[in-house]
């Protein structure tokens, strides 16, 4: 019960007519068996509360509308690039691509269907005279497909003569390798490889001897002059960003490129920087170290994001969010992806504490934990078989798993733990057959070292109340799943449903 009148009093006046302290007046109070609640400020400080509450929960609620937001964007965002189709011209010479180039320019479509009984005696021929110059015999794909169809409009007169050229200009163990790698030079005159070999030295800066080794390797680029390959290259650079050295060494990796016109690279960029949220200016080093991103149809990126996204139980975006975070987890399999995030949990639930961080993991902090090899996984069971799971002495979660094989030796020293242990730990790292990389060990240079907290709470598909939209969350099945940062029972599936339009996703 209230009284303040008589502390009101006591503050006023004390024994001697002067006022007193805060501290005399609580000990008056205190002797009186009276408490001095001010109403005022203490409807204040319920108000403020209030008020800050409120803000609090406005402030988490605009977030969550717009994670949701993104997320479906970004599914309408995959749903095109199934679709995607290339508005310009794929190659720049219309001719089969695998064909050296100098071979591409002559180029004109067969009609009809496969090769005739006529057309097979000619190879016959062209064969046995290829068996009397060179010592072998045509190799099997020179005698069907476009190969077969190019060498049959040949006479065997006409080879005989070319032959001559190339063992003359060449000699004759050169042309046996480049004619066992592709026959189709028989079609075109020596010149041709003399060209190129002079365009790769000058603006590739291959040595002579490197050169005539890689078009070995590489008989596509047979034809190319000097300017040609010039022009092919700086289109190359200027369509994916980088500079002139940087594209030379992608171009001599990947020489297919040299075969697309700068449009189609142009429009392949920018489709893959939209299915790669939050790569922004690193794509063109990505592009560089794996060349396929753009060698591939974006169709194709688009497939294996939904994939992974299906296999992990992830949003799509999400998993948009993991190759960007490091494109070197398109190249590990679904079944090995699954297995680890599978672990990954098993090792997380030891403790409150990790299973709160793989809750809040953002993609790129759970693309680097997926991206460790066994022997980092190990030292998560180390950890918690020593009772240190969750321990404020020990770090997070995905630094354990990505520090460097040294410093989490330092580490178990300054825990203290057991000498048996720690070499238990060194001989796990050792023997991890199935590693994909040094444990803690960065997987390329175009990976983000951003931890995205702001993403965290997106790897999952998120549910909505019925105050929020009519999208309906239906749960069935055991286990745990994270879903909108909420620790739920995993489903053996999960259907996100909103108007018959959200997809069907599987939970690992």
């Amino acid at each position: 019960m209230l009284h303040s009148q008589p502390v009101n009093a006591i503050w006023q006046r004390g024994p001697k007519g002067k006022r007193r302290g805060a501290a005399t007046e609580a000990a008056a109070a205190a002797s009186q068996q009276r408490v001095y609640v001010p109403e005022a400020a203490s409807t204040a400080v319920t108000l403020g509360g209030d008020a800050a509450t409120a803000r609090s929960e406005a402030r988490s609620e605009a977030l969550r509308r717009m994670r949701v937001r993104t997320i479906r964007a970004y599914d309408e965002l995959l749903a095109r690039a199934l679709e995607w189709q290339a508005q310009g011209r794929h190659y720049i010479l219309d001719a089969p691509s695998h064909l050296p180039v100098a071979v591409q320019r002559g180029w004109s479509p067969q009609g009809g269907g496969g090769l005739s009984d006529e057309d097979h005696l000619r190879l016959a021929t062209i064969s046995a005279e290829v068996q009397r110059a060179l010592g072998v015999a045509l190799p099997e794909r020179a005698l069907r497909g476009e190969r077969g169809a190019l060498l049959a409009a040949q006479s065997a007169r006409h080879v005989a003569v070319r032959l001559s050229e190339w063992v003359g200009v060449c000699g004759a163990d050169y042309v046996r390798q480049l004619v066992g790698v592709e026959p189709c030079v028989l079609a075109a005159p020596p010149q041709a490889l003399l060209s190129t070999l002079e365009a790769l030295n000058r603006h590739a800066e291959l040595e002579p001897q490197d050169a005539v080794t890689y078009l070995l390797r590489h008989p596509a680029l047979v034809g190319l002059s000097p300017s040609e390959l010039e022009e092919r290259l700086e289109g190359v650079a200027a369509a994916v960003g980088l500079a002139p050295d940087e594209a030379r060494k992608m171009v001599l990796e990947r020489p297919e490129l040299l075969m697309l016109t700068p449009q189609r690279l142009e429009e392949t960029m920018e489709m893959v920087e939209q299915l790669l949220p939050g790569v922004d200016d690193r794509l063109p080093s990505m592009v560089a170290r794996r060349p396929q991103l753009v060698l591939r149809s974006p169709r194709t990126l688009a497939r294996d994001i939904r994939q992974l996204a299906a296999t992990l139980g992830l949003t799509n975006w999400a998993a948009g969010r993991l190759v960007a975070g490091g494109s070197g987890i398109l190249e590990l399999s679904l079944t090995t992806l699954a297995a680890r995030l599978q672990r990954l949990k098993d090792l997380c639930s030891a403790h409150p504490s990790w299973r709160q961080q793989l809750t809040a993991m953002s993609p790129g902090g759970l693309g680097r934990c997926l991206r460790c090899n066994d022997a980092a996984f190990e030292r998560l069971s180390l950890l918690a078989a020593a009772g240190l799971a969750g321990s404020r002495r020990v770090p997070k979660v995905k630094r354990i798993l990505t520090l460097p094989a040294g410093r989490f030796d330092a580490l178990f020293q300054q825990l203290g733990l057991a000498r048996g242990v720690r070499s238990g730990a060194a001989a796990t790292g050792a023997s991890a057959a199935s590693s994909d990389s040094a444990p803690g060990a960065r997987a390329a240079s175009d990976e983000s070292d951003s931890d995205d907290e702001e993403d965290s709470g997106m790897l999952w598909p998120p549910a909505e109340d019925a105050r929020n939209g009519p999208t309906a969350l239906n749960i069935s099945g055991g286990s745990s799943l994270v879903v909108a940062g909420i620790v739920a029972e995993e489903p053996a599936s999960m259907e996100l449903t909103e108007d018959a339009r959200s997809p069907v996703l599987s939970a690992v």
